[in-house]
């Protein structure tokens, strides 16, 4: 909360437990909307898959391709291939143009990336 507060500003700690409590409850929301979409498919292990899935379904959607293309590049470098049957993440925009890496993973936590 500082990070995004003014530094001489102050917060106070029914603030602090207000902003806990809500991401708690967010927590809650967000994670039943991800074992529903294991419950549809049979599953009992909730995958990252089923995360973004649960974010688009509750409406955040401009955080699903930025966190589908981490996924993907993740998993490429583990060396995993997806297990899901939501793992082309194709289901919510067929469409959309493919995003590639333009370099290999660093120790850098930015990744560079260039619509194709």
């Amino acid at each position: 909360m500082r990070h995004g507060s003014p530094p001489d500003s102050k917060i106070t700690g029914d603030a602090k437990e207000a902003v806990d409590n809500c991401l708690v409850e967010f927590c809650a929301v967000f994670i039943a909307a991800a074992v529903e979409e294991c419950r549809r498919d049979k599953r009992t292990t909730v995958t990252g898959d089923d995360l973004i899935l649960a974010l688009n379904n509750l409406g955040f959607e401009d955080y699903v391709r930025p966190l589908a293309v981490y996924l993907r590049r993740f998993r490429e470098v583990e060396g995993n291939r997806p297990r899901a049957r939501h793992s082309s993440m194709a289901a919510l925009d067929p469409t959309a143009p493919a995003v590639e890496a333009l370099q290999p993973p660093s120790p850098d936590p930015t990744l560079q990336l260039e619509l194709t």
